[in-house]
């Protein structure tokens, strides 16, 4: 699963890649390679074999911890945009850094180093905006070329708000 991901992913960008749009390029990508990496393991194994259930926990897995890195940034971003002054906002992040990496750890997924802006920022650009992808791609049918057309459709200056426009949201 993770390598069908992957490769789904890569090709994506061959298929859809927005100039100076590297966050939406990316996280559409990673939801393409995701769902279709789940769709491509039904039917090469079945819907109930253990390759997609350990696909489908994996991804879970994944999704606690964009939630846990979604909060994070929230938190941050408060912070930062807060009148404190500099040295109290570089301060106050290393509470939110050190609570978040407990929580990471109660998940499972130890980040490795000590947290910073740039892992957070580099996780959400990969990971934003999920579900509306996934609510544009049911939008259309569950057919990738219906998709993938739509997706091609979008204003390439501001895909983001398109997609959303095209939702309704």
């Amino acid at each position: 699963g993770e390598l069908a991901s992957l490769l789904i992913h890569e090709y994506t960008h061959g298929t859809i890649f927005l100039k100076n749009e590297v966050g939406f390029n990316e996280s559409l990508a990673e939801f393409v390679g995701n769902q279709g990496a789940e769709e491509f393991l039904i039917r090469r194994f079945g819907p109930d074999s253990t390759e997609v259930s350990g696909f489908r926990g994996a991804l879970e897995k994944d999704r606690s911890f964009i939630r846990l890195m979604e909060e994070l940034y929230g938190k941050l971003e408060a912070l930062y945009q807060s009148p404190a002054s500099e040295a109290d906002k570089l301060k106050s992040r290393v509470p939110r850094f050190d609570g978040a990496r407990e929580k990471m750890k109660e998940l499972g997924r130890d980040p490795g180093s000590r947290l910073n802006n740039a892992l957070v920022m580099a996780h959400r650009l990969y990971n934003d905006d999920q579900e509306v992808f996934k609510a544009f791609y049911e939008k259309n049918g569950k057919d990738w070329a219906r998709t993938f057309a739509a997706f091609k459709s979008l204003d390439r200056k501001t895909p983001r708000a398109a997609l959303r426009r095209a939702l309704g949201l």
